[in-house]
């Protein structure tokens, strides 16, 4: 996950808390944050799951076809023995994530099989008649086909998965990642020690300082009514603000960056221009009063 990816998940935790009006609490916010990111890594673990299964599939359905036909030969059952497959399912990683969300080894019947006669209709299940060195865009096919709309599979996955929308990105991602290290990928790793921190201090500096940072804020809001400025422009300016005031490592160009586009992907199509023109006032008036720690930490190494 990039830091990108971490504050938006903090964000919308956040956003989540404030639209029911509760105080936002540091402790809520994070045990929030840790159950959204475990969903994303479960339902990844559930694709995987289904991907190997539709490759399991070719051996079904290749006894079925040989039952039809004189010819035995010429059922392909390659898939069902493919070596990628077999290595993720000794991926330690992989096994205890499994054990982890105690996730059950089947999926519907008719999810795998429409899945599977789907796949042998496509350009990539052709190529890998050709080169079965071609099984890793099998695996991003089924990927896709289950991130696409309209099939059992996109129907099972946001059923089980309430935030499947927002985890789909994840997933798709994830799957790239997984093939390039299929034997060691950690399923349950996607916050290491130092993105945890990451997302501890500005939860942290965040939730204790709100009320200062709204301080702030609210005189800078020229020609706005701050009673009327959407919810998620305020709550995005409060965190970047904190970002501007107690993460002296991160350039400020960054931490601006960050919350403009994160402003133009969730809020309006406003919503950037404001939140950049609200926090470069406060950065050009926290710099004039030398109060901005990131220009202090610069001025240091200097």
């Amino acid at each position: 996950m990039t830091r990108r990816n971490l504050r938006i998940k903090a964000f919308e935790v956040i956003y989540s808390i404030a639209i029911q009006s509760k105080a936002v609490e540091q402790d809520d916010i994070l045990r929030s944050f840790e159950l959204n990111i475990a969903d994303i890594e479960k339902s990844f673990c559930r694709m995987v799951q289904l991907v190997a299964q539709v490759f399991d599939y070719a051996q079904i359905d290749a006894n079925q076809e040989a039952s039809k036909l004189l010819n035995k030969d010429n059922v392909d059952t390659s898939l069902a023995d493919s070596s990628l497959i077999k290595t993720i399912r000794e991926n330690p990683s992989y096994i205890q994530s499994k054990k982890t969300f105690s996730l059950s080894e089947s999926f519907p019947e008719d999810i795998v099989r429409k899945t599977y006669k789907a796949l042998k209709e496509s350009d990539e299940y052709a190529q890998y008649l050709k080169n079965d060195e071609q099984s890793k865009q099998v695996f991003l096919w089924v990927v896709q086909h289950s991130l696409d709309d309209h099939n059992l599979c996109s129907e099972y996955f946001r059923e089980s998965y309430i935030q499947w929308e927002d985890n789909a990105e994840f997933v798709a991602k994830w799957s790239k990642l997984l093939l390039a290290n299929p034997d060691s990928f950690p399923f349950d790793g996607s916050l290491d020690k130092k993105k945890r921190n990451f997302v501890g201090q500005l939860v942290q500096v965040y939730a204790q300082n709100k009320e200062y940072l709204g301080s702030l804020i609210k005189p800078k809001l020229t020609n706005w009514d701050a009673d009327r400025v959407a919810v998620i422009d305020l709550l995005l300016l409060e965190m970047g603000l904190a970002e501007l005031l107690y993460f002296p490592d991160i350039p400020v160009k960054v931490s601006l960056n960050e919350y403009i586009e994160i402003a133009k992907i969730y809020s309006t199509k406003q919503s950037g221009q404001f939140v950049n023109g609200v926090l470069d006032n406060l950065r050009k008036e926290l710099e004039a009063q030398n109060a901005l720690p990131k220009l202090a930490n610069k001025k240091s190494q200097e």
